[in-house]
C-alpha cells in the first residue's frame, strides 16, 4: 500500500514523537514504500521499529468522525487503541475469546485483520446482560454491534483498534430526552390555561429534565469506555477470559 504525502508526514511526525526524534517530513517524503521510508527515517535518527508502528496505526481503519450530538448524547462510536505485543493472529483469537466468553458477544465474522461481533437476542442474552449491569460491566456487553482492525507492526506487537456501536442507545437517549421535554412543556400548557402564566416559571426545569436524561448517554460511553480499556487491558497481558461452562455464549 503506497502511501501519500499527507500519509508520510503523519507516519514520520508520529514515529519521531515516539523515538524522541525530530525530522522535517518533506525531507524524505517521496519515501513511499515501508522499507525505503524505514531506511530513510534511521538515516535522520528515527528508531526502526517506531516508524513500524507509526505505520501500522497509519494503516488502521479510520475511527468513526464525532457529530455534533456527542457533547449531548454521548458518541456514537466508542473508540480505543492498544498496542499488544503479539501477532496479529494471537491479538485477535484473545480478543475473541474475552468478547465471546466474558462479555457473551456473538461472533459475526473474525479475520487475520479484521473482526465483528454483535449482541445476542432472547432470554437468556437478556438475563446474562441483566448480570453484567447488577456487576457494572453492562457497557460492551449491551454493544450493538463491535468492530476490531489490526495491524501488524512487527512480529510480536500488534496495533488493534476497536470501536463499540452505541448509536441505538444513542438514539434512544435523544428521544427519551425530546418525550420528557415535550411531555413536560404539554403539562405545563395545560397548567397556564387552568391556573394562569406563573407556571411558566417551571418550564427552565421541564428543559433540565430533558437535557438531563440525554446527558445520561454520556456517562453511559464513558462507562463504555473504561470497560473496552480493561478488556483491552486482559487482550494485552494475554490473561484468558474466565471459564464458563458450555452455554450458548460459547456456541
Amino acid at each position: 500500500m503506497d502511501l501519500d504525502h499527507a500519509a508520510v508526514e503523519r507516519v514520520l511526525r508520529r514515529a519521531s514523537e515516539l523515538s524522541a526524534a525530530h525530522v522535517d517530513p518533506d525531507a524524505i517524503s517521496a519515501a513511499t514504500t515501508d522499507e525505503l521510508l524505514v531506511s530513510a527515517a534511521s538515516e535522520v535518527g528515527i528508531a526502526p521499529e517506531a516508524v513500524r508502528l507509526s505505520l501500522a496505526i497509519e494503516r488502521l481503519v479510520p475511527a468513526p468522525p464525532p457529530t455534533r450530538y456527542d457533547w449531548l448524547v454521548g458518541p456514537g462510536w466508542v473508540v480505543t487503541q492498544r498496542i499488544v505485543p503479539a501477532d496479529q493472529s494471537v491479538t485477535m483469537a484473545r480478543l475473541d475469546d474475552r468478547l465471546r466468553r466474558k462479555h457473551g458477544l456473538r461472533r459475526i465474522r473474525t479475520q487475520q485483520a479484521h473482526g465483528e461481533w454483535s449482541r445476542r437476542k432472547g432470554a437468556f442474552a437478556h438475563l446474562y446482560r441483566a448480570v453484567k449491569q447488577i456487576s457494572g460491566e453492562q457497557g460492551v456487553s449491551d454493544a450493538d454491534r463491535i468492530v476490531a482492525d489490526t495491524r501488524s507492526a512487527d512480529l510480536d506487537r500488534t496495533v488493534v483498534r476497536v470501536a463499540l456501536d452505541r448509536r441505538s442507545q444513542r438514539t434512544g437517549r435523544f428521544t427519551g430526552g425530546a418525550i420528557v421535554t415535550s411531555l413536560g412543556a404539554a403539562g405545563l400548557a395545560v397548567a397556564t390555561t387552568a391556573i394562569g402564566p406563573l407556571v411558566l416559571l417551571a418550564s427552565p426545569a421541564v428543559l433540565v429534565a430533558g437535557t438531563a436524561t440525554m446527558r445520561r448517554g454520556v456517562r453511559q460511553a464513558a462507562s463504555a469506555e473504561v470497560e473496552l480499556e480493561r478488556m483491552l487491558d486482559g487482550v494485552e497481558r494475554g490473561t484468558p477470559s474466565r471459564t464458563r461452562s458450555r452455554s450458548r455464549a460459547d456456541l
